[in-house]
């Protein structure tokens, strides 16, 4: 993949994965805009920070929190009623967001595509994001999605 300006990056399936990614946005249909949450922003800053400070990846923390425990220190969500909620986290080194989402659409080396399945998920109206420095990939951006979200006192 290419972003004018930084560094091409490899994609491990070829061409073949953007092609797909292209096949499925053409065949899409068009999404409601995400409402911003600032709990869920907090809550993917978190673990933004917490990973690029430790050079860590994954949807767990340092600390042993996952993606629910994050965006629940700052809110609710409540899967007992039907919410939903799920995270995805890109790595890289093009510091900007939509380098991130094509990454992200095109899921290349990931087989069951589900960071492309997760953005591309009508049942999300949420979502809170962050992107921080990382020791190895130099940024790490932490998307959190929900179906609902009741904010919290920050």
């Amino acid at each position: 993949m290419k972003v004018p300006g930084h560094p091409i990056v490899e994609v491990v399936e070829g061409v073949a994965a953007l092609d797909e990614a292209i096949s499925v946005l053409q065949s899409t249909r068009p999404l409601f805009p995400l409402l911003a949450s600032n709990g869920m922003a907090q809550g993917a800053n978190d673990h933004a920070a917490d990973l690029g400070d430790k050079g860590l990846t994954g949807h767990y923390g340092s600390d042993g929190s996952d993606p629910f425990t994050r965006i629940n220190r700052y809110g609710s969500w409540d899967l007992a009623v039907g919410d939903i909620a799920g995270e995805n986290i890109s790595y890289g080194h093009a510091p900007l967001a939509e380098w991130h989402i094509i990454q992200l659409l095109v899921d290349d080396n990931v087989p069951n595509r589900g960071h492309r399945q997760t953005l591309l998920n009508s049942k999300y109206q949420r979502i809170g994001s962050d992107c921080e420095a990382h020791r190895e990939f130099r940024i790490v951006c932490v998307m959190t999605y929900a179906s609902d979200y009741r904010e919290g006192h920050l």
